[in-house]
C-alpha cells in the first residue's frame, strides 16, 4: 500500500503502531532504497480468537 499524499504528519502509523503495542503485538520494518517498505505486524493468537474462528468455520 502505498501513501497517496505528499505530505504527511505519520500520526496514522504512530496510533496504529500504539494499538498493535497495547495488543501485546509487535511491528517490525525493513526498508531498501529504491525498492520499498515491508511492514510485518505480528499479534499474538489468543484462546478465543482460536475459538471464535473455529465457530466460523463450521
Amino acid at each position: 500500500m502505498r501513501s497517496t499524499k505528499e505530505k504527511g504528519t505519520g500520526l496514522g502509523f504512530m496510533v496504529s503502531k500504539k494499538i498493535i503495542e497495547n495488543h501485546s503485538g509487535e511491528v517490525h520494518i525493513k526498508s531498501e532504497w529504491n525498492k520499498g517498505t515491508t511492514l510485518e505486524i505480528r499479534l499474538p493468537v489468543t484462546k478465543g480468537a482460536v475459538e471464535a474462528s473455529a465457530k466460523l468455520r463450521s
